[in-house]
């Protein structure tokens, strides 16, 4: 158990050391483009970005579903079967994103005509870094394909070098050309040539993890039952949780502010998602070794509330600290109007930013134990009334509508994560849950203080480090008493 948990932690860390690099590269590259390009510029450069992430993350749920049943497939030494989801989830995600970069292609014009609020010039720009982006996209599909074979065997040191390298790329490169050219279709360039750099890299590590020649004779052309039927609604949950939702949110703001004023609410959010590396990396690290060990629920059900106990004291902490510190580093960072627009901005995202993180160990943990049908039917029905607040908190509200609404959505998601494993769960450690779930609430809660008002910020730090310390010695003593012992691990 003791060696697990090392080599679970040291995965953590190196996943965690692979997207750290690419925030400092971010960090220090994006005021220098900023400086260098000007304002609507960058804001076209902020959208490319957008869709770049999304890009290598829309992976239809099919990434996380291949880890889970590879990792089942190389613990049983079925080296055929493990080939077999392979190269069906390199097929089925590479299909589609050649099929959906064609039908795009055509649109790419119209969408710009009628959702870009900028000049005629600015629009044509756009739309030609538009189409280096889409052009990338059938081959930066196979990314999570890809990768997932490294991590159901656990090769998390390639797949941290990896990253690291070419998401770093992704900042550098364009800074360096900003010296030397304005024009954006450059920079953007840059970008998507860096990030497609991964894939082939993520290639030729996966074919090398069947020790020899890759069994293309054994690949079966059918694919295990169990595979289809969770593949399936891993992809309605992630094409509307992981696609439509986040990223339609994007058109619907270029549709309602001006290209050079989504920078004051798009750049800071996709700061912040950096913040989810912590939580999502961890998470990443044990899935393959979760999906091996889900048999007894008891033992699972306690983990899960410790842990996510003590990831929301872990976050409540630093977030507060971000938040209190998000003035000062705004203007440092991008200057003063960042400062003067974005604060607020901030400190509302900031809330949904730590349910979010906690959201993702529900999300991992849910499907771990081959739950995906209930994510999928909640995000379907959110998808309408999200778009439905956005648009109206948005054109009454302005950005901080926006960011209220998206931070809301978050706390929804949240909840109803956290009574779906109460049902399945049962009443076995229903006090145990009641004690967590309340921990976890009130280490949300000074996130909001501060985002309501700006000069309670020391009451917030306070109350901040007082519950988390709280839900330390509640860990703690749970442990001591054995709730957590008798691990199958």
């Amino acid at each position: 158990m003791l060696a697990q948990v090392r080599r679970l932690s040291g995965n953590a860390l190196l996943l965690t050391v692979s997207q750290v690099l690419p925030l400092i590269a971010a960090v220090i590259s994006l005021p220098f483009i900023y400086r260098s390009i000007g304002r609507e510029e960058f804001g076209a450069f902020s959208i490319a970005l957008s869709i770049l992430g999304m890009f290598v993350a829309l992976d239809l749920g099919l990434g996380r579903s291949a880890v889970r049943f590879m990792s089942r497939a190389f613990a049983a030494q079925d080296r055929d079967g493990a080939a077999t989801i392979a190269v069906h989830s390199a097929l089925w995600l590479g299909g589609f994103s050649l099929v959906l970069t064609v039908i795009l292609i055509p649109l790419v014009e119209i969408a710009a005509e009628r959702w870009f609020d900028s000049s005629g010039t600015s629009r044509r720009i756009v739309v030609s870094s538009l189409y280096l982006v889409l052009l990338s996209w059938p081959l930066l599909a196979l990314t999570p394909a890809l990768r997932a074979v490294l991590e159901a065997r656990e090769e998390f040191g390639k797949i941290a070098f990896i990253q690291s390298l070419t998401s770093s790329l992704t900042y550098v490169a364009p800074l360096l050309l900003s010296f030397v050219s304005g024009d954006i279709r450059v920079i953007v360039g840059a970008a998507v040539v860096s990030r497609c750099l991964g894939p082939l890299f993520f290639l030729w590590h996966a074919r090398r993890a069947w020790g020899g020649r890759f069994p293309w004779r054994a690949i079966s052309s059918d694919v295990p039952k169990e595979f289809r039927q969770f593949s399936a609604w891993v992809v309605v949950s992630h094409l509307t949780g992981g696609a439509i939702i986040p990223y339609g949110d994007r058109a619907l703001l270029m549709r309602i502010f001006p290209l050079d004023t989504v920078a004051f609410y798009n750049v800071p959010l996709e700061f912040l998602s950096r913040f989810l590396i912590i939580v999502n990396n961890a998470a990443m690290a044990a899935f393959p070794v979760m999906s091996r060990y889900t048999g007894d629920s008891g033992f699972f059900e306690r983990t899960y509330l410790i842990v996510i106990t003590a990831a929301s004291a872990l976050l409540g902490m630093l977030l507060v600290a971000v938040s209190v510190l998000a003035p000062a580093g705004l203007e440092l960072w991008l200057g003063e109007e960042f400062r003067e627009n974005s604060t607020g901005i901030v400190r509302i995202l900031l809330v949904g930013l730590m349910c979010w993180s906690l959201n993702a160990i529900a999300h991992f943990s849910l499907n771990a134990q081959g739950f995906a049908r209930a994510i999928a039917v909640m995000h379907l029905i959110e998808v309408p009334i999200y778009f439905l607040a956005m648009y109206v908190c948005g054109v009454r509200f302005g950005l901080y509508g926006v960011a209220a609404v998206w931070s809301a959505r978050m706390l929804v998601e949240y909840v109803c994560f956290s009574v779906y494993r109460a049902v399945i769960s049962g009443p076995g450690v229903s006090i145990m849950r009641r004690v967590a779930m309340t921990l976890v609430a009130l280490n949300v809660l000074p996130l909001g203080i501060v985002a309501a008002a700006d000069e309670a910020w020391l009451t917030a730090m306070a109350v901040s480090l007082v519950v988390a310390s709280a839900s330390f010695l509640w860990i703690a003593s749970v442990v001591r008493k054995g709730y957590a012992a008798a691990s199958p691990l």
